[in-house]
């Protein structure tokens, strides 16, 4: 309407009165028609997008139907399995959780084992070294008091081996008949009293080195035994604690993959409930956007099309003979108005 206007105004009397100035200048009317003109062209333009934007939009409410059912039909089968899939995750986090809580308490019982076995094996070995020192210095001690006296008894009383057999005989397990004889030997001051019993006092002696090589042969076999035993018991425990400590790393990264997977599942399922709703509301309402846009259009083209009679009307106006003339030097001493008369008149 603001053309059919423009127009009015542009044919209205007296709009071209001139001055004898204006005629040294550029035609004011061919101004006015290549101004309308560029409108003609803006509004056609304008209306070509429009109308560009209209097809495509009434394209989309051919097949929005097809479209929007099938989007709605994969929403809804996709809608369950998201669900499935976010329901499983789930599961299996909390299972990997109950698993890494054993991984971890498993891990701590091997360290403890593992712990006091190295406590044990050390008090073993402690204790192992103290009953070699004892038995190195009993047997050896025996070794030298039986050829000792085999050979003669001397000065043998007054050595220190002598005061090793006195403790022997108080702390070795022996009969008592036994443990009297070595101690009243052990005892005399003349050595040629007991001279008759050396060969009792050798079998005495002898008979605790075999027993004493014996226990101190069981007590090293038992320690080289107890070294194996634990060695191997080491290994398999550290073989054991590294795994555990794999699995931990493994299920702790699992867990960390599952949680993010989850969030995106949930993040999925959520934008999919979002869009099935939003397709399903703009599919109930498809025929009335459609119809509306429709009219949007109608009205577009009628209102394009006045005006570009309005600026056709206007222009062929104000290209014709009888405008021109006004423009003519004869009417320039006129008055507007009667320029427009005498126009009007010819």
């Amino acid at each position: 309407m603001k053309v059919v206007f423009v127009a009015a105004l542009l044919l209205a009397p007296g709009a071209f009165a001139v001055s004898s100035e204006s005629q040294m200048t550029a035609n004011p009317i061919r101004k006015v028609v290549t101004m309308l003109q560029n409108m003609q062209s803006k509004i056609g333009a304008e209306g070509k997008k429009k109308e560009a934007t209209f097809d495509e939009y009434m394209c989309y409410c051919k097949n929005a139907d097809g479209t929007l059912a099938q989007s709605i039909a994969d929403a809804e089968t996709k809608i369950p399995q998201l669900e499935s899939s976010i329901k499983e995750e789930l599961s299996e986090k909390k299972q990997l959780k109950a698993e890494l809580v054993k991984a971890k308490a498993d891990r701590a019982d091997a360290k403890e084992t593992l712990a006091k076995a190295a406590a044990i094996r050390a008090k073993e070995a402690k204790e192992y070294k103290a009953l070699a020192g004892e038995a190195n210095s009993n047997i050896g001690a025996l070794s030298k008091a039986i050829p000792a006296i085999e050979q003669g008894m001397g000065s043998f009383l007054q050595t220190g081996t002598a005061s090793v057999l006195k403790r022997l005989s108080v702390t070795s397990d022996m009969n008592s008949a036994s443990r009297d004889i070595l101690a009243a030997f052990l005892e005399t001051s003349d050595s040629s009293e007991y001279a008759p019993k050396s060969g009792e006092i050798v079998g005495i002696l002898k008979t605790m080195k075999d027993e004493m090589d014996k226990d101190f042969a069981a007590a090293t076999a038992d320690e080289k035994s107890g070294q194996a035993s634990f060695g191997e018991m080491e290994a398999a425990k550290n073989k054991e604690i590294q795994a555990l400590i794999k699995a931990i790393e493994s299920k702790t990264t699992r867990v960390g993959d599952l949680s993010v997977k989850i969030a995106e599942t949930e993040n999925d399922l959520e934008d999919t409930k979002e869009g099935l709703a939003e397709d399903t509301k703009f599919l109930a309402n498809l025929d009335t956007n459609c119809a509306t846009k429709k009219a949007e259009w109608e009205e577009f083209q009628k209102m394009q099309a006045q005006e570009q009679v309005a600026l056709a009307d206007t222009i062929k106006v104000l290209n014709d003979d009888d405008a021109l003339s006004c423009l003519r030097r004869p009417c320039l001493h006129l008055p507007a108005a009667s320029c427009s008369s005498s126009c009007h008149q010819r």
